[in-house]
This record gives structure tokens, sequence and C-alpha cells, in this order.
């Protein structure tokens, strides 16, 4: 299982199940929340998702 989603997850043999998340998203907040560090302490939670593909096994 890769923790990336990179395209390098469809391009490998089988194709390797990865949790994908938002790096456009992760970039934006971060240089938001350096511009205009308000919410000192607290975690801005980014979405995930896993997306399973070949290397996945559901135990059947």
């Amino acid at each position: 299982m890769s923790i990336d989603g990179t395209e390098l997850c469809d391009q490998s043999r089988p194709k390797m199940t990865s949790v994908t998340q938002n790096f456009r998203l992760m970039g934006t907040q971060a240089v938001s929340e350096l511009a205009t560090p308000k919410n000192q302490g607290n975690v801005t939670k980014i979405p995930f998702k896993i997306e399973e593909r070949q290397t996945t096994w559901l135990g059947h």
C-alpha cells in the first residue's frame, strides 16, 4: 500500500492500493496558515481516501 496516491500506483504491476491525499489543498492550506497564523495550536485536517486497486486483499 502506498501513502501518496501518485500516478506510480497505476503504473506498477499489480496496481497499488493507496491512501490518496489532495496535495494542492495541503499546499494551499500550509501557505495560508503561514501567512495568517490565526489557529495557533490547532490542527487542520486534510481529507483523504483509500483507493483500492489490485494489491487490496479483501480476505476472500
